[in-house]
Parts: C-alpha cells; structure tokens; sequence
C-alpha cells in the first residue's frame, strides 16, 4: 500500500507544484512525462521497481525498468559526478557543492531500527531532508538556479 500511495503521489505532480519549486520555471518540469532523480538511482528505482513487481503492483510507465540508462531514462547524481562504476556518497556530494546535507543523526543505515522503534516522523523528515538534498544537487549539476525553499 505504501508504494502505491507513492506511485500515486508522482502521478498527482501538478503544473503548481512544479512552479513552487522554481517560480517562473515550471517548464523545467514535464508535468505528463516525468523522470527520475536520484543519486544511486540504479539501487533506488530498481528497487522500486522489483518491489512493485514481487508485490504485483502497477509499474507506472515513468519508473525504469532494471534496462533503463543513466542519463538517459534517469539521472543519477552519483554517477553523474564520479562517473561509471565510481561512487561518491550523498554526504560528500553536498559538501563538495556547497549544498545542506541531510544526514545528521539518522542516515540510511538506521532507517530500519528507526522503523522498528515507530520512529516515523524522524524517518519522514530525513527522507524530506535527503529528497531537498538531491533535488539541489542536481539542480547544482544542470546549473539551475537553486530550488526554493
């Protein structure tokens, strides 16, 4: 249920949503024609992708499949700063780039025993904090200008 509620929630991006990020520029945005973001987006949207299908949910047409290239039906922040096979962590990333990085006390590692003790504002806030991280990381690698707030 929860990666369903998050599928729909991609699909439910609108033209204002995309104008709150960076005013004035929503064109940035393809409204019906979306594309992932990531950094080590092969893990993530493979990931998503397997769970979808184990779990015989829907695969939204914008989600890669495990074939999907880098750069091309995706981007990866990872990749795209340290190159093919190479991995620099978001933490790291950030601070080369002058971005706020999310991690702090909580970081992916603790996300499961965070989840086992109901933790699940904290888990909420660092997925924010860390989806506003690569959001601005990208942003910095395409030279945007920096999302708002």
């Amino acid at each position: 249920e929860l990666l369903q509620q998050a599928f729909a929630a991609v699909e439910a991006w609108t033209t204002a949503d995309a104008d709150a990020m960076l005013p004035g520029r929503s064109d940035l945005f393809p409204i019906d024609n979306h594309y992932c973001v990531a950094h080590n987006a092969a893990f993530d949207l493979g990931f998503l992708w397997r769970r979808a299908t184990v779990h015989g949910i829907h695969r939204p047409r914008w989600l890669p499949g495990p074939m999907a290239r880098a750069g091309k039906e995706y981007f990866c922040t990872m990749q795209h700063w340290a190159g093919f096979g190479k991995t620099v962590s978001l933490d790291t990333l950030c601070r080369a780039l002058g971005v706020a990085s999310p991690k702090g006390e909580l970081d992916g590692s603790k996300i499961l025993d965070a989840w086992l003790v109901g933790q699940y504002k904290e888990i909420e806030k660092y997925n924010l904090a860390d989806a506003m991280a690569v959001r601005e990381v990208y942003h910095r690698l395409l030279g945007l200008p920096r999302a708002a707030a």
